[in-house]
């Protein structure tokens, strides 16, 4: 059934109660456009595709972000979502619901945008950037579309073949300046964000013109970059949230997010939350941003333990990882996620963690999103530690002595690896 805009409109105003899980309206590729790591374009993070236009990918610097905008998939998802149809291509939001987790759409209502931009959207309001996929880490759940560490692995491990991509052109950032003066909130993505020369060229072009006082910046940061020239560049915008995308403790964390050193980030995450006083009352909130996972699922009260001791109050995002699948927790075996589940139920009691505000992903979430049918064989996830491990000179048995202890009897690569 086609959705009225006015009961849109009064719903996101705060009129009305929020539009019902029935209802299948999502906002943001009416106010949001996003450009992708690898130059590629999406209407949002969460969307299983890219972009097309009458059938052709659209990719920079080929194609510009204006192009994705008025791209006639993107016209079309629209009009799909507002006639109150449930597109495959956002089939990762439908997941969490049945689960009974708030997907990422319901944020899109915060915006509050005017009937007319919902009705006819001219310009986005909301931009996710990713400047590049240049990284100075080679993450276990990345890929070399989103790190140039990565390319090399992937090509001689996998023959999965990846370049180096630089997607704020001349073209592009024309594009974006003149979206500027509209533009309510900016996410900054990567690779690492805080690692490129470009990132800190469109802040500071915001900076220079005036937007930065009516724009929120939003974050991503793997936590190994600090200077009190960003934190200099964050005080000019009106609001500034950073999300550290730590997922676990000491060498499992270096395990997983390889080319970080423990210590360094842990005291980069603290001379960002003590400096902030140091600039008076400025609105930067940080949060924990833990991408749960089948290599830290079984960790995560130790993880939870470490974020409430070390960083009282702050509030922890748990993003639930679905690709690449042989890292997802609900591939595991039945029996280890079993085992798991039994473990984080005993130690919920025990926790001090803030979630983070008005997200329902609680532990229950965390259960549900374990005990989700498998979408694939868990040998997928033995084969990669080993060709991880064996590539990398690593060794997950070492790092995670209890889990692997847990995991062995399901492991098909057990004779070999011994």
């Amino acid at each position: 059934m086609k959705l009225n805009l006015d009961k849109i409109v009064s719903a996101v105003t705060g009129r009305n109660p929020l539009l019902t899980e029935e209802e299948t309206l999502c906002l943001y590729p009416s106010i949001n456009v996003m450009m992708t790591a690898n130059g590629k374009y999406k209407p949002c993070c969460k969307w299983v595709d890219t972009l097309h236009n009458e059938g052709e990918e659209l990719q920079a610097p080929r194609h510009t972000i204006e192009d994705a905008w008025k791209s006639s998939e993107l016209v079309d998802l629209r009009e799909q979502l507002k006639a109150g149809k449930k597109p495959d291509k956002c089939s990762v939001c439908w997941k969490e619901e049945e689960s009974g987790i708030r997907s990422m759409r319901y944020d899109s209502f915060s915006y509050r945008p005017s009937k007319e931009s919902v009705a006819n959207p001219k310009a986005p309001i909301r931009l996710d950037i990713y400047p590049s996929n240049i990284c100075n880490l080679k993450c276990r759940i990345c890929s070399p579309e989103y790190s140039t560490r990565w390319i090399a692995e992937a090509k001689e491990t996998q023959g999965i073949e990846e370049e180096t991509h630089l997607n704020l052109n001349k073209d592009n950032l024309d594009i974006l300046k003149d979206w500027l003066p509209n533009v309510v909130e900016i996410g900054l993505f990567g690779g690492e964000p805080l690692f490129m020369k470009e990132t800190l060229m469109l802040m500071e072009y915001c900076v220079e013109y005036g937007f930065s006082k009516n724009i929120t910046l939003l974050i991503n940061t793997n936590g190994t970059i600090y200077s009190d020239n960003l934190m200099k560049v964050f005080m000019a915008f009106k609001r500034v949230l950073i999300n550290f995308s730590i997922d676990d403790c000491g060498q499992r964390f270096e395990y997983q997010r390889s080319g970080a050193i423990w210590e360094t980030t842990v005291q980069n995450i603290k001379s960002y939350v003590d400096n902030k006083a140091n600039y008076g009352n400025h609105s930067i909130e940080y949060k924990m941003c833990c991408t749960v996972s089948a290599l830290n699922v079984f960790y995560l009260p130790e993880y939870l333990s470490w974020v409430s001791a070390t960083f009282p109050g702050m509030s922890v995002y748990l993003n639930f990882l679905h690709g690449p699948y042989s890292l997802a927790m609900r591939n595991l075996p039945t029996k280890v996620k079993q085992r798991i589940a039994e473990k984080l139920s005993s130690t919920e009691s025990a926790l001090k963690v803030e979630f983070e505000e008005g997200v329902t992903r609680t532990w229950d979430n965390v259960l549900n999103m374990l005990n989700a049918p498998a979408e694939q064989p868990s040998e997928l996830f033995f084969n990669e530690l080993e060709r991880g491990d064996t590539y990398r000179k690593e060794s997950f048995q070492n790092v995670f002595p209890e889990y692997w202890e847990l995991l062995q009897p399901f492991n098909p690569n057990a004779e070999a690896t011994d």
